[in-house]
């Protein structure tokens, strides 16, 4: 957010952990899903509906690894649950393995996945407001929502 003596600018995000029913005993331990596709479809259609109904289309950013079981097991999941989803149509999905990319502190790396997302950041905008004249100039058409398996560190950084 972005506050001047006569703007208030700011662009909404969604953080979270992938939305199927999953659960891991320890940070190290195996990933179990928990819920079977077809029980996790109407979930994961009320969750997107909501974010569709509140902010518009959606650019979904998974950070999960590409390289481990555990992580590919939810992310195949979540593919799973996007193609099936009845609108689908007005998501847009990005795998992008931040440890893979920005492994070692290179976040400079980012960059890469801000390029891929570029067009979607521009086409929802911003919103607006003229403090001054206390009135809204701008609103936002689209959000981005980004995941990893816990939602901090990675969705921290990215």
């Amino acid at each position: 957010m972005v506050v001047s003596n006569r703007y208030l600018i700011s662009h909404v995000q969604i953080r979270g952990s992938v939305p199927v029913f999953w659960e891991q005993r320890g940070l190290a331990e195996e990933v179990y899903l928990t819920r079977n596709a077809q029980m996790t479809k109407k979930p994961f259609g009320i969750h997107f509906n909501n974010i569709l109904e509140t902010y518009g289309p959606c650019q979904i950013i998974n950070l999960l690894r590409y390289n481990t079981a555990r992580e590919v097991r939810i992310t195949t999941e979540f593919v799973r649950q996007v193609h099936e989803y009845e609108q689908k149509a007005k998501l847009k999905f990005l795998n992008f393995d931040f440890h893979g990319f920005c492994g070692g502190d290179r976040y400079q790396a980012l960059k890469v996945m801000i390029q891929k997302v570029d067009k979607e950041i521009l086409d929802y905008g911003y919103f607006i407001e003229n403090l001054t004249q206390k009135s809204v100039e701008a609103v936002q058409r689209g959000v981005i929502r980004i995941n990893c398996l816990d939602s901090l560190d990675r969705t921290n950084v990215a």
